[in-house]
């Protein structure tokens, strides 16, 4: 069949495999899907994979993965499901800020991480970096990765404050 959007239009996404057990988050081989919805990564060593996919379009992105396991032989009939991606948004507060105080300085330094949860090596989530008033968005910017909706763990990093005392300013 032809890949497709919600609404129906034909789209061509890429897709990607990314190591499933990995020490650093590279993708290993690319390709583009055909009209059909067929493509071919070839020469893929034998292990455990996240098999990923990314439309972008003028509706939105969509997005998509499935866990692939790669022995010595072809790997046939995979199905990626693509959804619409989502759009996460939030705000950071450091509790030893009293309420109404004024936004602590060091905001602006922290970053937001999101890893799935449970957390899968290898899958490609994303960063944003926080406002003054300590909001993020992801993704943060138009080129970003698109986020795929699933659960995750939000993580800020790195906590670079000095502790205080609680209730102090």
């Amino acid at each position: 069949g032809q890949p497709v959007n919600p609404n129906g239009q034909p789209v061509l996404p890429q897709v990607g495999m990314l190591p499933l057990v990995s020490s650093f988050v590279t993708a290993i081989a690319n390709a583009q899907v055909d009209p059909t919805g067929a493509f071919d990564i070839p020469r893929v060593i034998p292990g455990r994979y996240v098999l990923y996919a990314l439309a972008r379009g003028s509706v939105g992105n969509l997005t998509g993965r499935a866990l692939v396991d790669v022995n010595a032989e072809d790997v046939n009939g995979v199905i990626v499901n693509l959804a619409p991606s989502i759009e996460l948004t939030g705000r950071v507060v450091i509790e030893r800020q009293s309420p109404g105080a004024v936004p602590d300085p060091s905001l602006p330094a922290l970053s937001v991480v999101l890893r799935t949860d449970p957390i899968l090596p290898g899958v490609p989530t994303g960063s944003s970096s926080l406002s003054a008033d300590g909001t993020f968005r992801y993704p943060s910017a138009p080129n970003a990765p698109p986020l795929q909706a699933g659960n995750y763990r939000v993580l800020v990093n790195p906590i670079t404050a000095p502790g205080q005392a609680p209730g102090a300013t």
